[in-house]
């Protein structure tokens, strides 16, 4: 096969081709008055965002808008549906938030996992372990799979960015832009749950809700492209 040789005008087009594919599948920003309780899906699917408990946005600290959306434990968390935008396939894709992490102990930063807790470390999610690290867990159609990143200082009064991703044939987890662990997938397709999407909790399961505060939680995929031309 004849390759194409390297080009500035080639690599645009190589750009154009693998972002074209891109979608944002959730996103749930926060950018409202102190104490207001509603909620959107600003990606083009437009998911209806249920909240629950005392889940509000909250001025008092904030990184992308006027404001963040402050979870105090409990029942608080909010709610998407389950749907075809959560089953991956063997599609690229990217988990990711902002962190103002709150307390100690064990605290789910989202999930979905049904109320008994079945299969937890195997739905798709991320969690503060109490020993202070990350973990995130998805379900292929053959295994469970665990990345973590190292105990961090969580409540050090800073924000973080967290980020779980697929990118071709790896699992990999993000503190801060860092790579902290990969795991070889291959061809698996992932994440097949009907189970609903919760933000601030491991989806249905009521146990170690996060406290703290969230901004700009974001799920992006991205079909697999042939890059050999």
């Amino acid at each position: 096969m004849k390759r194409l040789t390297a080009t500035p005008a080639l690599a645009f087009l190589m750009i154009a081709v693998c972002t074209a594919g891109e979608r944002i599948v959730l996103r749930v920003e926060s950018d409202a008055e102190q104490g207001a309780t509603a909620f959107r899906d600003s990606s083009p699917l437009g998911q209806h965002v249920t909240p629950f408990g005392k889940t509000h946005h909250s001025t008092t600290h904030k990184k992308t808008g006027r404001s963040s959306i402050r979870f105090q434990g409990g029942a608080d968390r909010l709610e998407v549906a389950a749907g075809p935008a959560f089953v991956f396939g063997t599609d690229d894709f990217r988990l990711e938030c902002w962190l103002r992490p709150q307390g100690q102990g064990r605290r789910f930063i989202c999930g979905q996992a049904p109320r008994d807790g079945a299969y937890l470390r195997a739905s798709l999610g991320m969690v503060i372990e109490a020993d202070g690290r990350l973990r995130a867990s998805v379900q292929t159609t053959v295994r469970a799979y665990l990345v973590f990143a190292p105990k961090e200082s969580w409540d050090d009064g800073e924000w973080h960015h967290v980020s779980f991703r697929r990118e071709g044939d790896e699992f990999r987890l993000l503190v801060d832009d860092k790579v902290h662990d990969r795991l070889f997938v291959g061809e698996e397709a992932a994440n097949e749950s009907d189970q609903p999407f919760a933000i601030g909790r491991a989806g249905a399961f009521p146990t170690d809700p996060y406290r703290g505060y969230i901004d700009d939680f974001t799920i992006r995929r991205q079909p697999r492209h042939i890059t050999d031309f």
